[in-house]
Order: C-alpha cells, then structure tokens, then sequence
C-alpha cells in the first residue's frame, strides 16, 4: 500500500487506508504499507495502536520544495533590502511574488507533497522485490501516491 495519510496523521483518508490495511491483514493478506516519515499535523499517535503487528509499516522522508524556496527568498531579501533604489521597491515586490507564484504552482505538481517521491519511489522498489509483490494499492490525496505507484 502507498499511502501518504496513514497513522499518526489524523485525517479522514488516513481512516480508509487503515480500514483497509487491517481488513485485508485479517483476511490473511501480507501487507506492507509505505507512508511518510514526518506527516503535517493533525497527529494522532494512539491510531499507531490500532495497526496490526503483522503489518509493515516503511517511512520515508517528505520534502517539501517551497519551504527550502522560501528560506531561500528570506535569506536573500534580507540581504538585499539596502541594494534596491528607492522607488523601486514596489516593482521588485511585484515581480518576486509573481515569480514565487509561479514556482509554486509549477513545484507542486502533481500536489504539494511531490517531494515525497524520491524518497519513496527508491523505497517501494526495494519494499517490493524483498516482498515479491503482486499488487500495489495506492490511495489519494495527494496524487503524489499514485505516481510513485505509476512509476514502480
């Protein structure tokens, strides 16, 4: 299973996902589900409780890209405030937003979790050779999860 929202995230598709896990371990399924190492809030670490132990649970990193950018454009505003000409300020402030508009949209394609799928793509081939899986079940949001599923 890739799933990004599983437990401890405490979001409605995390509920699904592990419906879905425990029902098939139940049913005698050999699970292994890969989801993230550090989810955003809201966290619930009690639904970490309520996954079987015969399920194995991979976690891998999320990066996400517009929060490195962003330190970035801090940094170098900061040390730029005093380079700018006076009165023009208010077109350098255009231009920046519209230019972090548009990497924003163009970094978070498929979702703003893309910077999960290096991390986890490397992960799911080796999770399913080790296991010689038959099937992989990926769930959304986040479509990232699908693309990694895609590209394994």
């Amino acid at each position: 299973m890739i799933a990004y929202h599983f437990p401890p995230f405490a979001g409605s598709g995390t509920f699904r996902t592990l419906s879905w896990s425990r029902l098939l371990a139940k049913r005698g399924w050999d699970i292994a589900v890969l989801t993230v190492k550090n989810p955003q809030p809201p966290l619930d670490n009690h639904l970490l409780e309520e996954i079987p132990d015969s399920i194995r649970i991979q976690r891998t990193p999320c990066m996400n890209p517009m929060e490195g950018l962003s330190r970035i454009w801090i940094r170098n505003k900061s040390q730029s405030r005093d380079s700018v000409p006076l009165g023009n300020e208010h077109a350098s402030s255009d231009e920046a937003k519209s230019l972090k508009d548009w990497l924003t949209w163009w970094l978070q394609i498929p979702d703003n979790r893309i910077g999960w799928l290096p991390f986890s793509l490397k992960k799911a081939v080796q999770v399913i050779k080790e296991n010689k899986a038959s099937l992989i079940y990926s769930t959304s949001p986040l479509t990232t999860a699908h693309l990694i599923a895609l590209l394994t």
